[in-house]
């Protein structure tokens, strides 16, 4: 089996560097129904849900403990035919669980609830699979986490059976459970460095806090406060400076944000930032646009961009709860924690990608689209200062002639 398959093997059971597959037949034939890593594994679970309080005591990872779990699931197993593979959710079995303290129930009983709610039995138990193996990588000690963290690929090798699984349905399968997860605040996404995704649960006062904010009703003062927030810094859009010089005289700007005023000051041009529209298209909109309005057109790229919609809507639902008094000491720790993931995330993913909006939406000036020659490659407050002066000089095309060579004669 081994010979025929173990390109297949390399394939399926793809794991970091320091946990191991089968390295030749003898190994695979010393392993096999299980896979060379799960021991390794295992072992740093128990001694790190040992630590945590969350097994008893004595349930370390040491040999004994190990050689109970195994042999529990080698029974549990036996009629499975020849070919099928162990994964790492059966180590969650039965003796594990009964291991479990006060402590490790209530880490899982916000997860245990969320399964209850579905009512497809065939459903649930997939469901269950992807929980225990989350449930057990979360818990890791943070140095295992350095090199076995929780991402979706890592999950799908954990729950693999077959050699010719179809690990992209099983991937596709496990992304949508993740998503359940987070939806019933039991888990949530972390983006790392690097820009991979890991995933941890939430301990049970940061699940309460979750779905609190979850519910948050989020108003257009704060959504677009927060969005002006970002294009302020980015084009230096103030009220202090809401003025521009074109040829000989300055011209008062004025700014709205979804269709909200954020700069008045009886305004000669209004400068308008959406991230909403009646339609998709620059082009229709631009055919109804007033002549005076210069319109960054944010709404196509943010409407095609789900991930940051969300996390500017759940950034925004933590300004709103953080405004709420806390009902406890812990409540406020909690609370705090909140509001520094969220500007972590505000810092790097939800600004940086409304800057690259900002930068690479259309922009309508009156009823016309600029061009991309006209705006080049400019960004930042560069592309804001080309915009406005070419929204200056096609809305006063006849300003230049007070500084020609030849002055017009009024006949009376």
């Amino acid at each position: 089996m081994f010979e025929k398959k173990k390109a297949m093997l390399d394939a399926q059971f793809i794991l970091p560097s320091t946990y191991m597959s089968y390295k030749n037949k003898e190994d695979f034939a010393a392993f096999y129904p299980f896979v060379t890593y799960q021991f390794k594994l295992i072992m740093k679970v128990l001694d790190s849900f040992s630590n945590m309080s969350y097994v008893d005591k004595q349930v370390k990872g040491n040999e004994r403990s190990l050689l109970n779990i195994t042999f529990s699931i080698a029974k549990e197993t036996a009629e499975c035919e020849v070919g099928e593979f162990i994964p790492f959710d059966k180590f969650f079995g039965a003796m594990f669980q009964g291991s479990m303290q006060h402590l490790g129930q209530r880490a899982m009983a916000n997860a245990r609830e969320a399964l209850n709610l579905i009512t497809d039995e065939e459903k649930r138990a997939f469901y269950r699979r992807v929980v225990y193996v989350l449930f057990m990588v979360c818990n890791l000690s943070d140095s295992d986490k350095q090199s076995f963290s929780a991402t979706i690929d890592n999950i799908v090798t954990l729950l693999m059976t077959k050699v010719d699984a179809n690990k992209a349905t099983i991937k596709e399968d496990v992304s949508q459970v993740l998503a359940f997860l987070m939806d019933k605040a039991v888990i949530r996404k972390i983006r790392t460095d690097n820009g991979s995704d890991i995933y941890e649960f939430y301990t049970e006062e940061e699940s309460k806090v979750a779905q609190i904010i979850k519910n948050q009703k989020v108003d257009s003062n704060t959504y677009t406060e927060e969005l002006y927030k970002i294009i302020y810094e980015h084009f230096g859009f103030t009220p202090s400076t809401n003025k521009e010089s074109y040829d000989t005289r300055s011209f008062n700007v004025g700014g709205n944000v979804d269709g909200k005023t954020i700069l008045s000051n009886n305004p000669d041009v209004i400068v308008d930032f959406l991230t909403t529209a009646g339609t998709d298209s620059p082009d229709q909109f631009a055919f109804t646009n007033q002549p005076n309005h210069l319109v960054f057109f944010m709404y196509l790229l943010f409407k095609d961009n789900q991930e940051l919609r969300q996390n500017f809507l759940d950034y925004c639902r933590v300004q709103c709860f953080a405004q709420e008094k806390a009902i406890s000491e812990e409540r406020q720790r909690t609370k705090r924690l909140f509001q520094e993931r969220a500007k972590e995330m505000y810092q790097k993913d939800i600004k940086p990608k409304f800057r690259d909006l900002l930068d690479n939406c259309a922009v309508i000036s009156g009823q016309d689209i600029l061009s991309q020659s006209v705006l080049g490659s400019t960004k930042n407050k560069d592309r804001y200062k080309t915009c406005i002066t070419n929204h200056l000089q096609n809305l006063y095309s006849s300003a230049l002639l007070v500084n020609g060579s030849e002055y017009p004669i009024r006949v009376h």
